[in-house]
């Protein structure tokens, strides 16, 4: 699992600002994703150039470990396999939409998707592990 900036930047994408957002969770342990500020150039009804601002929110996530960072992900899946003998795949999750220029808004709309959708991927512990 590579990092999404490598993709977005080779397809004309810019990347204007990254964030790391918080979201508590009732009930759950909070969630932490990485929000990037995107910016492409695309045509208008006359086929002038003109900006088109998105967001892509994404995050890694373990049996047992949720995270951001790229790095931190790798950390886990040497330290379980070297630590425990445990080798199992991970996810990568993402969402885009778009966002107003000079806003946050988005982010609240993050924020309330993540609370109704990260309950739901969370599998329930049991006691096969």
């Amino acid at each position: 699992i590579h990092r999404p900036q490598v993709c977005l930047t080779a397809g004309g994408t810019d990347i204007n600002l990254t964030k790391l957002v918080q979201v508590d969770l009732e009930d759950n342990p909070s969630i932490a994703v990485k929000v990037l500020h995107l910016t492409q150039m695309v045509a208008d009804e006359r086929g002038r150039p003109i900006p088109f601002y998105s967001y892509y929110a994404y995050w890694f996530a373990g049996r047992n470990h949720e995270t951001p960072h790229r790095l931190e992900r790798m950390f886990w899946m040497a330290a379980d396999k070297v630590l425990w003998s445990e080798t199992y795949p991970w996810a990568y999750i993402s969402l885009t939409g778009v966002r107003r220029n000079g806003s946050d808004d988005h982010l609240v709309e993050i924020e309330e998707f993540l609370r109704d959708l990260v309950p739901q991927l969370r599998l329930a512990k049991s006691d096969g592990g």
